[in-house]
């Protein structure tokens, strides 16, 4: 990690950032914040008109208005919240925060009036509060229910009732109405009555005592909101698209969560259920700068309403309940401690010495699962099916023998019957790749552009072949086309014979339009005298009909084939495109890639090797629209070779168009692999950092080798706990990271006994972030964090000045550093797969 002063809404002035690194920045403060503004513009003329002492002037001016959230965030301006809502877990030592994907957000309203542009300094107007469920401060609810209540104590109102509309057009509110302190907000010009009633609000209402306690103080603000820029280019598609350029701003709280203590019990005699509900609310501070400044709320103030953008929820026990590391220790290992599978195979216990039963154990063991299948005559069966995700490696025998072929060898896949296997052993089938085919087939159907495209693509190879076999009794040099041995240059020579000879794009249109204009006004002219001209006969020999027998002895001549297929392959790359889309899965149904719920069930990770056939067995079947005579079949196996090599090279191109942050990759010769995770941590972590390695490191252990990062092709969530990752071939070693723009914030514990410790890490700008050995706070012992849990940051005995303090040489600590200092080390997890099995499939052939 590193730091910088402040981030500028430029791109171009952020880092550039290695795997894995993010940057701190103390704030991103925009030029323009939101406000109403006017622009004159004057003008001096050059000279005095006549009759005048002075030059006149002209002037004019333009209002305008720079908008922003007030009343509500949109849903993507939140990208997580930590701790994760609804989730439980071991929290107390955390504060809490939210990650928001616009940088500038929290500096966007200057509601203190304190912005500095010289040092690039303003305080944020959000900040967030935290409440313990049913806590009293003084005596009184923190929280007050406020006219409807839902279970984080707040209610929805429309933004006009903000103001006061007594004299026809919105006014703040000045007084305390009926004991509820309202946030003093002076209305835009474009905030109109009908704008602000079709706006909904979240509010909250806090007691007086809650306000003066839990507000965090005014010089603190600054430190608990700063930007930060991550790498993202390990990051999952929907993260991407939320907040793809890697930039956030983050605002932290000032208060520890709650839990009660080890062994507490609610409910009086009954078992204890530790465990501590907190309510955590990102409010906005307009309208309450004078009284966060410290001066007094008016008198008769009962209750403060505040702007709610953002709450969640999360419990908090004493010492148990989900974290990063729980979560991934479970995917592994169960509540017994016993080791959990991580093949992507159903677990079937030791079969007995029967040789049925152990060919039934055996394709279950390599990924197969019986499913329900109905033969073409109606009779009832189960049929093997594995989907494209295998647990051990599988030879390829379709996409090896793509290559162009007469009709006598025959096609690898003519329709979804002729994908079968068939067990004679048992008289079972093997329908994998016959599902493959038929899912390939109804993608495509459902894709009308690309059908279009198949047949425009298809249309022009055939018309080509058409003007070809035309051509050929026509044209004196194409006569005698000599074999591809005696003259190597033909084979370019062909096309350039044809040109002359051929109908561009242009011609069509031209007869249509401008030569039809040109005739019109030829024969609209009386005077011109029509010349009767004898039309001229063609001398040679008629065309040949394009008989399926002609076109296949014509494309028996090597130099045709050769034209045909360098012709064809000029227009593949907008169809490959489509299926390369369809190589990596996307939009496959969830049930074709996981048919069976045992293959991956919850808090699991499964590693698998990709099946080549399978996947050319879709491909097939998405291609195969386009078959609609022996003609088409033969051409789409001409160019079979051509198409898929275009598609494995678009592969990449895909890859880097969905995640442009990632480094570009290339085709590899080795088997595709991939992990499937369905765990919490994907729904509470979003954004997590998925990597794979194909080398540990030097050092030895399962520390990947950072310079072995493997390109990803796909990273994606297919729902919210089910995350899928593929990779160009199997990876040694793969991790899976805290999402570095969501690191959590907070103290450790100590090495012995109790207590909350803050571990330094040094400033130094060449060892910026890495931890100080032995240079550590006990914030207990030295009263840093009171009785409410209220971290304290600026005060004279507060957390600022004891980093200072600590740190060698008493450095001054910005707020990007305390951010640095606060950072609770991000968790990695790094699972390195178990030996398999490097030999084929026996049930691939």
């Amino acid at each position: 990690m590193s730091s910088s002063k402040s981030a500028s809404r430029d791109t171009g002035n952020g880092a550039s950032l290695a795997a894995g690194q993010m940057v701190f920045y103390d704030n991103c403060v925009p030029t323009l914040e939101v406000d109403d503004y006017l622009i004159e513009v004057t003008q001096v003329a050059p000279v005095a008109a006549t009759g005048h002492d002075t030059p006149e002037t002209y002037a004019v001016s333009q209002g305008f208005s720079v908008q922003g959230p007030r009343y509500a965030l949109p849903p993507n301006d939140v990208f997580s919240m930590f701790p994760p809502d609804h989730s439980e877990g071991v929290f107390n030592q955390f504060l809490p925060h939210v990650v928001l994907t616009k940088r500038e957000l929290p500096w966007e309203r200057d509601v203190f009036h304190d912005k500095d542009s010289q040092r690039g300094t303003q305080t944020p107007w959000l900040a967030l509060l935290l409440f313990v469920e049913n806590e009293q401060i003084g005596g009184r609810p923190a929280l007050l229910p406020p006219s409807a209540q839902n279970p984080r104590l707040s209610a929805p109102i429309t933004a006009d009732s903000f103001y006061d509309w007594a004299a026809g057009k919105p006014s703040e509110r000045t007084q305390p109405a009926e004991g509820i302190l309202w946030p003093r907000l002076t209305p835009a010009w474009h905030e109109t009555e009908d704008a602000l009633k079709s706006t909904t609000s979240v509010v909250i209402d806090l007691s007086p005592e809650a306000f003066k306690t839990l507000l965090p103080p005014y010089p603190d603000l600054p430190y608990l909101a700063h930007a930060r820029q991550v790498d993202a280019s390990a990051k999952d598609q929907q993260a991407l698209n939320i907040a793809g350029d890697g930039w956030y701003s983050v605002v932290v709280g000032n208060r520890l969560g709650n839990a009660p203590p080890k062994g507490a019990s609610s409910r009086g005699t009954e078992p204890a259920e530790p465990g501590q509900r907190n309510i955590v609310h990102l409010v906005s501070l307009e309208g309450f700068a004078e009284y966060i400044k410290g001066q007094s709320l008016p008198a008769g103030t009962s209750r403060v309403r505040m702007i709610s953008l953002q709450s969640w929820s999360f419990t908090c026990r004493p010492d148990a309940g989900e974290s990063f590391s729980k979560l991934m220790q479970g995917l592994i290992a169960d509540a017994g401690n016993r080791l959990k599978s991580t093949s992507f195979a159903l677990p079937v216990p030791s079969p007995a010495y029967d040789s049925t039963t152990q060919d039934a154990s055996q394709a279950l063991g390599s990924g197969y699962v019986p499913l329900r299948y109905q033969t073409r005559l109606g009779e009832q069966t189960f049929g093997w099916y594995r989907g494209p995700f295998s647990p051990v490696p599988v030879a390829d025998f379709v996409t090896g023998a793509q290559q162009p072929r007469d009709d006598s060898i025959g096609r690898p896949f003519d329709s979804a019957s002729a994908a079968l296997i068939y067990d004679p052993k048992y008289g079972v089938f093997d329908v994998s790749y016959a599902v493959a085919f038929e899912t390939g087939r109804l993608l495509a159907l459902a894709d009308g552009h690309f059908g279009q495209l198949l047949m425009a693509w298809q249309r022009n190879g055939h018309q080509h072949v058409d003007l070809i076999l035309e051509r050929a009794s026509q044209v004196p040099a194409l006569r005698t086309l000599r074999q591809e041995g005696d003259d190597p240059t033909a084979a370019a020579t062909l096309p350039h014979l044809l040109g002359p000879h051929a109908l561009t794009e242009e011609f069509v249109p031209y007869l249509a339009e401008q030569f039809a204009a040109k005739m019109t006004s030829r024969l609209a002219d009386r005077q011109a005298a029509p010349s009767v001209l004898g039309l001229r006969s063609n001398a040679t020999t008629t065309s040949p009909v394009a008989t399926r027998q002609a076109v296949r002895a014509l494309l028996e001549h090597p130099l045709v084939r050769s034209a045909v297929r360098a012709h064809g392959s000029q227009g593949v790359d907008t169809l490959v495109d489509c299926l390369a889309h369809l190589y990596l899965l996307v939009n496959v149904p969830f049930e074709n890639l996981v048919p069976h719920e045992g293959l991956l069930p919850p808090e699991s990770v499964r590693f698998f090797y990709l099946d080549p056939n399978w996947l050319a067995a879709l491909v097939e079947g998405a291609l195969a629209i386009g078959i609609e005579s022996s003609r088409d079949a033969h051409y789409q196996d001409l160019m079979k070779d051509v198409i898929w090599k275009a598609t494995h090279e678009t592969v990449p191109k895909v890859r880097a168009r969905l995640h442009p942050n990632t480094p570009a990759s290339t085709t590899s010769a080795g088997p595709m692999a991939g992990m499937l995770l369905r765990s919490a941590v994907v729904a509470g972590w979003p954004g997590l950092s998925v990597n794979g390695y194909t080398k540990a490191d030097s050092q030895g252990g399962n520390a990947p080798d950072p310079a072995s990062r493997m390109p990803l092709r796909r990273m994606e969530r297919l729902s919210d706990d089910v995350l899928l990752c593929l990779w160009p071939s199997v990876p040694a070693l793969v991790s899976i990271d805290e999402p570095h723009e969501g690191v959590a914030f907070g103290f450790e514990d100590p090495p012995h006994g109790e207590g909350d410790y803050l571990d330094l890490r040094s400033l130094d700008p060449a060892s910026y972030g890495t931890l100080l050995p032995g240079r550590s706070i006990d914030a207990r012992a030295t009263n840093v964090i009171d009785a409410s849990n209220i971290v304290k940051i600026t005060a004279a005995d507060g957390l600022i000045q004891l980093i200072q303090s600590a740190l060698p040489g008493s450095p001054a600590v910005h707020i990007r550093d305390f951010a640095v200092q606060m950072v609770r080390v991000p968790e990695r997890a790094v699972f390195a797969p178990p030996a398999i099995d490097e030999g084929s499939d026996d049930r691939a052939r």
